[in-house]
């Protein structure tokens, strides 16, 4: 064989090994987006039932780089898609008569519920309802995916379009749910292990509003833990030089900081930055000039419109 015949045998294999790891079976994975700003869909196209497999897939035809979701844990301990522990506002429970009795008045931010309570139903239970628009009847035969499905879904689909689909994966009230015996933290460290998530270049974010959540997902995992931020009491973090260094300090590799903060405190993100962390955007607007915060250096964006946002940035 020739030298140059030996080079160009040498590139070839290069090449087939390179879009073999792109869409192996290895899942969503890959080196964070070189330079450039990812786009996150939250919960998935509005215009379907939140945090379901149609949702993210409309989402994914977007342009979507990530897919956010919220995950609570089901009666026997496997972590599912959904943003609240309350059924009835996003699925039919009302419409099934063998639930009736699983109806329970429960506290939910110091408001007394009367609700069907995600954790009161097994995984299997839980496949058997439909989800729905938020407040909207039943349309289509949408479910609730566990995360391992979702990470399946995310396997495929980087398979089928080409491209590395990213998780942006968020433990749900986990101090409420510490209270009820379960552990989101170790149930999603076990998750991401078993799939082979658990890798510093996996296209994974875990995050929380609760930084008990965040420092023990930074500690058990290597993927990058993130810290919501907004601008409410409970939900507030110390944003200044000496706070966000304390973050990074902690493990933290990112803030995401709901828009109206982000608006009043323009050096937010140059101070971030230069404390070592990455900064996320969510809680946009429709008609957000995505623009401006791709030009000010925002790492990630969070968002319902998920076409704007690749436009801005395209």
């Amino acid at each position: 064989m020739t030298g140059k015949r030996a080079c160009l045998v040498i590139a070839l294999a290069l090449a087939v090994a390179a879009a073999a790891g792109a869409c192996s079976d290895q899942g969503p994975v890959g080196s964070p987006l070189a330079g450039r700003t990812f786009i996150a869909t939250h919960r998935g196209d509005p215009a379907l039932p939140e945090n379901t497999l149609a949702a993210f897939r409309s989402a994914l035809d977007a342009g979507a780089d990530y897919l956010e979701t919220d995950l609570v844990p089901s009666k026997d301990g496997v972590l599912v898609l959904r943003h609240d522990r309350q059924l009835s506002p996003t699925t039919d429970v009302e419409d099934h008569p063998e639930f009736a009795d699983r109806r329970a008045t429960k506290t939910v931010n110091g408001q007394v519920v009367n609700d069907w309570w995600v954790e009161d139903f097994t995984v299997a239970e839980l496949a058997t309802l439909r989800a729905t628009i938020r407040g909207a009847s039943p349309s289509g035969d949408y479910r609730i995916p566990p995360l391992n499905e979702l990470i399946d879904f995310a396997r495929a689909q980087s398979t089928a379009r080409g491209r590395r689909v990213g998780l942006y994966l968020e433990t749900k009230q986990p101090e409420v749910f510490r209270r009820l015996g379960y552990d989101l933290e170790d149930l999603l460290a076990k998750t991401l292990r078993a799939r082979g998530l658990d890798r510093p270049d996996s296209r994974v974010y875990v995050q929380s509003w609760d930084a008990k959540s965040v420092h023990e997902l930074s500690a058990a995992l290597r993927v990058p833990a993130v810290q919501l931020i907004s601008t409410a009491r409970h939900w507030n973090a110390d944003v200044s030089s000496r706070g966000l260094r304390r973050l990074h300090d902690q493990g933290d590799a990112a803030i995401n900081v709901v828009d109206d903060r982000l608006e009043g405190d323009p050096g937010l993100i140059a101070r971030a930055h230069a404390a070592g962390l990455a900064v996320h955007g969510w809680g946009f607007e429709r008609g957000e000039d995505y623009g401006r915060w791709i030009s000010a250096g925002i790492d990630g964006i969070v968002t319902d419109d998920v076409r704007a946002a690749l436009a801005a940035r395209e």
